[in-house]
C-alpha cells in the first residue's frame, strides 16, 4: 500500500436551507421503472475514493461503491412501485482499489483543521478478468469519453467493457441498441471533462460534432423502443469540485502557528509565472508540498524560482475554456431532448438540470438535517479523490433525479426520495 498525505486547511461553511423534498406514495404513472438502465461513465458505475492520475488501475471501483452508485439507489426507490432487479457488472472482492483514511493526525495550531491520513489499498489484480456474459442494467463504463461511444471496445482505454457483456469490435452505441430499456439514464461526459482539467496533455475537450454525434446515436437507440421514456442529465461546472476548489490563492504559514498567510506562485498554461489569482485552480495534488523543498529551488509555490507546475495549476484561460465547453454541451442536450419530444409528440425525455443542483451544493444546502457543500471532507458530497461521489452524495445526486421524474407531470410518476441520513459521507477510522 501507498501512503498519500493530503493537509487540511480551515473550512468555513455558511449553508442555506432548501425545502425538504415531499414524500409522495409510490406511483409508476406511466413509466415502466423496473425496465432501467442507466448509460455513463465512472460517475454512473459508482466509482469512489479514486487514485487520480494512475489509470492503469482505474481504482475506485468495488462493489461497495457499486452498491452505492446513483442508479442502484434510484432502483431501490423505483422497486417501490413493482418487483424487478438492477443487475451491475460482477467485480471481484476488492476490486480495483480504493482510497481510505488510515489515521488522522491532530493539528498543532488552533487555526488549522485535523489532517486525515490518506493509504491506497491495492485492488484485486484481476478485478477486470471476468467478463460478463450478459448485459447488466448498470452501463457506466469508468473512463469512458464521448468520442468513444462510436469506436469498438478494442480501441477504448477502459478495461471494462468486458465487464459490460460485450464483445471487442461491439462499440457503446451499439451495446445501448441491445439493452434496450422501458426507462433509461444518460449522464455522460463529466469524465472527459474532468480528464482535461487534471491532465490537458493527454486528454482532449469533446468537440461539437463529437458531442451531437454520439449523444444523437445512443439517444437515438434509447428512445426507440415504444413507450420508452428517460432522463438525460447535463453537466456540472466541474472545476467546482474541491479536487480544484481545496487549495485557495494563498499559502498559510504555520510555523510557529503565526497563520501568516503567503502569496502562491503558478505556472500558466503559457509557461509564464505568476502569483495565483483569485478564481484561478490549483490542483489538490500539490497540496502536500507546498512550502516544503519538494523540487529545490526554494519553498515550493513560494517562490518564482518554484512555482507550481502548469500540471497543477488550471489558469483563467483554461477555466474559460472548460465552462464554455460545459456551457456548449449543455445547450445541446437541451436541442436534443426538445427535438426528441417534438419528433415523439409528448415528453418522452426529461433533462436533470445537474449543472444547477451542483451551482447549489457551492453556497451549501440542508437535505434532510445534514449540512451538505462542495468542500472537501466536510461537505459530505465528494469522496476522498474529491471529484467522485460518497454514498451520501449519490444518494443526493439520486434525489436530483428522482425530483425531475415527480415534477414531470407527463410521466404521472411519484418516487419517494431517499433518506440521505442512511448513506455515509467520508468514512473516518
Amino acid at each position: 500500500m501507498r501512503k498519500i498525505y493530503l493537509s487540511g486547511i480551515i473550512i468555513i461553511s455558511l449553508f442555506s436551507c432548501r425545502p425538504g423534498l415531499d414524500i409522495p406514495a409510490p406511483d409508476p404513472g406511466v413509466l415502466n421503472l423496473v425496465s432501467f438502465v442507466s448509460v455513463g461513465d465512472g460517475y454512473t458505475a459508482g466509482l469512489a475514493n479514486v487514485q487520480i492520475g494512475d489509470s492503469s488501475t482505474y481504482s475506485g471501483w468495488h462493489p461497495e461503491s457499486q452498491q452505492y452508485s446513483f442508479p442502484a439507489l434510484l432502483f431501490e426507490q423505483f422497486s417501490l412501485t413493482g418487483s424487478g432487479i438492477f443487475s451491475q457488472p460482477s467485480l471481484p472482492s476488492g476490486g480495483s482499489g480504493r482510497l481510505y483514511i488510515e489515521s488522522v493526525t491532530e493539528p498543532i495550531c488552533e487555526f488549522e483543521e485535523s489532517t486525515p491520513v490518506i493509504w491506497l489499498e491495492e485492488g484485486n489484480l484481476d478485478w477486470e478478468s471476468d467478463k460478463n456474459v450478459s448485459i447488466p442494467d448498470n452501463l457506466g463504463m469508468p473512463g469512458l469519453q464521448i468520442s468513444d461511444a462510436s469506436i469498438s471496445f478494442a480501441q477504448q482505454r477502459s478495461p471494462a467493457w468486458a465487464l459490460l457483456g460485450a464483445n471487442e469490435n461491439q462499440n457503446y452505441t451499439g451495446l445501448i441498441r441491445e439493452a434496450r430499456p422501458q426507462f433509461f439514464s444518460l449522464f455522460l461526459g463529466l469524465e472527459q471533462y474532468l480528464s482535461f482539467a487534471i491532465d490537458g496533455q493527454n486528454f482532449s475537450l469533446p468537440s461539437r460534432s463529437d458531442i451531437i454525434q454520439n449523444l444523437a446515436g445512443m439517444l437515438d437507440n434509447l428512445t426507440e423502443i415504444p413507450g420508452s421514456r428517460g432522463l438525460v442529465a447535463n453537466l456540472p461546472d466541474a472545476t467546482t469540485f474541491p479536487y480544484f476548489t481545496r487549495i485557495q490563492e494563498q499559502f498559510i504559514n504555520v510555523e510557529n502557528c503565526r497563520g501568516t498567510a503567503s502569496p502562491i506562485y503558478i505556472t500558466n498554461s503559457n509557461g509564464d509565472v505568476s502569483q495565483a489569482a483569485e478564481g484561478e485552480r490549483i490542483l489538490l495534488p500539490a497540496r502536500p508540498y507546498l512550502g516544503t523543498e519538494y523540487n529545490g529551488n526554494g519553498p515550493f509555490g513560494l517562490v518564482t524560482t518554484n512555482p507550481v507546475p502548469a500540471r497543477w495549476v488550471l489558469d483563467h484561460e483554461e477555466l474559460d475554456l472548460i465552462r464554455a465547453s460545459v456551457e456548449d454541451y449543455n445547450s445541446i442536450v437541451d436541442s436534443l431532448v426538445r427535438d426528441i419530444n417534438l419528433n415523439s409528440g409528448y415528453q418522452k425525455v426529461a433533462i436533470v438540470d445537474l449543472f444547477s443542483a451542483f451551482r447549489e451544493l457551492e453556497n451549501g444546502i440542508v437535505e434532510d438535517g445534514i449540512n451538505l457543500s462542495t468542500e472537501y471532507l466536510s461537505g459530505e458530497i465528494f469522496s476522498l479523490d474529491g471529484l467522485f461521489l460518497t454514498p451520501r452524495g449519490n444518494a443526493w445526486m439520486a434525489n436530483v433525479f428522482i425530483e425531475t421524474i415527480n415534477q414531470v407531470s407527463a410521466f404521472g410518476a411519484s418516487i419517494p426520495p431517499l433518506d440521505i441520513t442512511a448513506y455515509q459521507g467520508i468514512r473516518y477510522p
